[in-house]
This record gives structure tokens, sequence and C-alpha cells, in this order.
């Protein structure tokens, strides 16, 4: 990416200004998230033994604060390096890419197309930023914000997550 990056780690799209136009993207920690979850259920390692690091290359220039896991190109080795501690072992590494070799989709068109009607779908009932449940539609009962709807998580009220809806 290229020009600057306007984004925080609570909101939902960050935006890129480039040769005064803006350009809204998904919130690239919120997309890791997910990933993280998928990983997770994948190879059956907590969340504990998974980090997430966002690596920008290209000319970006952050014009906000951003979390230590947000960088820029060379910024990646050196987050990766601040770390002392050994998450896996060499078998637990060879274990866990063989689990995701394996379950790795065929890249190709078809792979395409089904990943971005899944996305579609989940747009249309997001999952919660909690706990990765589906989400649905409620109508607030009381309070200031009475009677009007936002996506209230389907594991309510083990799992009190909520979005606005847009």
């Amino acid at each position: 990416m290229s020009g600057w990056i306007f984004g925080s780690a609570n909101n939902s799209k960050w935006t890129q200004t480039f040769h005064r136009r803006k350009f809204t993207f998904q919130n690239p920690l919120r997309q890791n998230f997910k990933h993280q979850k998928a990983l997770s259920a994948l190879t059956g390692l907590p969340d504990s033994k998974i980090h997430s690091l966002i690596i920008f290359t290209g000319s970006a220039t952050f014009k906000t604060f951003m979390p230590a896991n947000v960088t820029r190109r060379a910024g990646g080795v050196m987050y990766i390096r601040s770390f002392d501690q050994q998450v896996l072992s060499a078998d637990e590494t060879s274990t866990v890419l063989e689990t995701i070799r394996a379950g790795r989709l065929a890249p190709g068109l078809a792979t395409n197309r089904q990943h971005v009607k899944g996305l579609r779908e989940r747009k249309r009932n997001p999952a919660c930023p909690k706990c990765d449940h589906l989400m649905v539609k409620r109508t607030a009962k009381r309070g200031t914000q009475a009677g009007n709807q936002f996506w209230g998580c389907t594991a309510f009220p083990k799992c009190k997550g909520t979005l606005p809806i847009e």
C-alpha cells in the first residue's frame, strides 16, 4: 500500500489517503483475528501460541499510532526477534505445517469464488468479534439506544459481543 494510513485497533475500517483521494479497507487486525481463529480450529493450537503480525509493504506511512504487531517491512523481523521464548518445538512446527498443507483448499478460480461467496454470506450475518459465533439482528429494549437495532452474538448471555448495524 502507498499513501497515508489512518486507523486504530478498535476501528472496523481503516483509511488510505492517496493523491487527495480516500479509500477505506477492512481493519487488518480484525481480519487477522479471523485467520487466527481458523488456524486454531484447524491445528488445535491454543490461541496463546498463534501470534498476529501485519506487515505493510510499499510506501505506506502510518499517520495514527499502530500497535507493535502492525509494521512496515523490516519492522516485522524486529517484532519477531522481540520474542525470546520458543512457542513450538521443531516437531510441533512440522506437524502444524503438515496439518495446514492437508487442510488447504486447492488454489484456483473455484476456490476464490467459494471464498468470496462465503464472505458475502458472513457480511449479511457477521461473526462475533469476541467468540466468532454468528450474530443476529436484535433490538435494544431499554437505555439510550432503546428501539435501535444492532448485531448481537448468538452465544448470548455467555458472550455479550455486539456490533453496530451499518
